[in-house]
């Protein structure tokens, strides 16, 4: 069965025939809805020698529901016009919270590939960089990010580019599939010729 730890409070010396009322507040983690049992178990590192050692725990039954959730969606995404491997590409973004609840987090990146599928797969598209967003984001509010990375020597013609926030899932969001933006672009081949070392002359004294 699956269990979570909430919270423990501390407990003075209790007399014989006595009782103690107790209040505490926890946070149950995101997305854990459903149906559960919430148990209380006193003397929890069984530290008092007991008569009944098999009293000790009590459980009730609770539903939990799901508190509103943000929502990070990327809501554009631009470039250079002209790109060519091997030289530096600039990229504009716009990530906005379009969920009912501010972030839960302060933290989070974006990623940045390019890609020769439409259909993003990170372990095989080219991982340009990241870059890491500080500071919550409320509901109906955005930020704009502007990052420039190195395109490889080695890749030129048609290509996707695609940004992904919150790359790492940092924050619990009432849509997971949302996260990614895509446009596709041209990379021209590198206009430098490649050097040719060559023997011009020998001379013999």
């Amino acid at each position: 069965f699956r269990s979570s730890y909430l919270a423990s409070i501390q407990t003075n010396a209790l007399a014989k025939g006595a009782s103690l009322n107790q209040q505490v507040s926890v946070n149950i983690a995101d997305k854990k809805i459903g149906n559960w049992y919430l148990l209380i178990r006193t003397d929890a590192n069984g530290q008092l020698v007991e008569l009944n050692e098999n009293n000790n725990v009590k459980a009730i039954p609770i539903t939990v529901v799901q508190s509103p959730l943000p929502d990070l969606t990327v809501s554009s995404l631009s470039t250079d016009s002209v790109l060519t491997s091997g030289e530096s590409i600039r990229i504009k973004s716009t990530t906005g919270n379009v969920g009912k609840s501010v972030t839960r987090s302060n933290k989070w990146s974006d990623a940045y590939y390019l890609s020769s599928s439409t259909v993003l797969n990170t372990k095989t598209a080219i991982h340009l960089g990241s870059k890491t967003h500080i500071g919550n984001l409320d509901v109906g509010t955005s930020y704009s990010s502007e990052v420039s990375f190195t395109i490889p020597s080695n890749v030129q013609g048609n290509y996707i580019l695609f940004v992904v926030t919150d790359a790492s899932d940092a924050i619990v969001e009432k849509n997971e599939n949302n996260n990614t933006k895509s446009i596709p672009v041209f990379i021209n081949g590198s206009a430098e010729t490649p050097a040719d070392l060559q023997i011009a002359s020998i001379n013999v004294p």
